[in-house]
């Protein structure tokens, strides 16, 4: 089964540097945010 496409709103400011970075790297941007993204739903909540 395919991943479900997903859309965002990112500024180009941020969105540039990052892809540049990635392929510096020889990742891809989706590579990237999947990464981040495990890891941040991983991280515990703090309490309000």
């Amino acid at each position: 089964m395919p991943t479900p496409l997903r859309a965002v709103r990112i500024p180009s400011k941020i969105w540039e540097p990052a892809l540049a970075r990635a392929k510096a790297e020889g990742r891809t941007l989706t590579d990237v945010i999947r990464e981040h993204l495990a890891e941040y739903g991983q991280e515990p909540q703090e309490d309000e």
